[in-house]
C-alpha cells in the first residue's frame, strides 16, 4: 500500500532519519551489546522535541498531529523498537488520556514530567485470560467509603516496572458491555504498596 504525505511530512523525514542514525543508532548498538537502557536515550528524544510531541502546547507538549507522530515512530523502529515505546511512554495513550480528560491538578502534575521525560506513563490493560481484549476483561473497579478499590490481575504492561502514572482499566459494572460498564484509572508511584 502506498499512503501518501503531504509535502511538510516529506521534507521532515530525512531530518528525522539523520537524527536516529547519527544519535539513536549508537544507543542502540550500546543496548544491544548489553547495556542498559541509557537515561542519554530519553535526553536525545527529548532534546529533538520528541518526547510529549503529541501534547498540547498549553501541556507541556510539542502541538504535533497524529501523523507526524507516526512517520517519527517509523523512523525510530527502524532502529530500535524501545525508542518507540519510549516515546508512547510520553505521548501514547496515557499522556494523551490525561491531556484530554484528567483534571488540571493531574495535568499540571503529570504532562511537563512526561514532556520532559523526568516521568513514565503505562498503560494496563492486557489480562491473563483476555489478552488485550476490552471486552473480556476481569478487573473489577468497586467504589466503597474509602474510594475506588481496583482488584485483578494485569500483565505483560510496557514501562510498568519504570511508570510514574498508569492508566488502568477496569469493569464498574460487570452487568453492563464493557464500553458502557468500565473506566480507565490513573494510579501513580505514591500508591503503590
Amino acid at each position: 500500500m502506498n499512503i501518501d504525505t503531504n509535502e511538510s511530512l516529506r521534507e521532515m523525514r530525512p531530518h528525522v532519519r539523520r537524527f536516529v542514525m547519527e544519535r539513536m543508532e549508537p544507543i542502540a548498538r550500546a543496548m544491544d551489546a548489553g547495556q542498559a537502557l541509557p537515561k542519554l536515550a530519553f535526553e536525545a528524544l527529548r532534546d529533538q522535541g520528541y518526547l510529549g510531541m503529541r501534547l498540547p502546547t498549553a501541556d507541556g507538549g510539542g502541538g504535533f498531529d497524529l501523523s507526524t507522530y507516526c512517520l517519527v515512530m517509523e523512523e525510530l523502529s527502524r532502529s530500535h523498537r524501545i525508542f518507540t515505546l519510549m516515546l508512547d511512554a510520553s505521548s501514547g495513550l496515557t499522556p494523551i488520556a490525561i491531556s484530554k480528560f484528567g483534571t488540571e491538578t493531574q495535568k499540571n502534575t503529570y504532562l511537563p514530567k512526561l514532556s520532559r521525560g523526568e516521568w513514565v506513563a503505562s498503560f494496563a490493560m492486557t489480562e491473563p485470560e483476555a489478552g488485550s481484549d476490552a471486552a473480556a476483561i476481569k478487573t473489577r473497579a468497586l467504589h466503597d467509603e474509602r474510594g475506588w478499590v481496583l482488584n485483578g490481575v494485569k500483565h505483560y504492561i510496557s514501562w510498568a516496572h519504570r511508570a510514574q502514572v498508569i492508566m488502568v482499566i477496569a469493569l464498574t459494572d460487570p452487568k453492563k458491555k464493557p464500553r458502557v460498564g468500565s473506566a480507565l484509572f490513573w494510579w501513580t508511584k505514591t500508591h503503590r504498596a
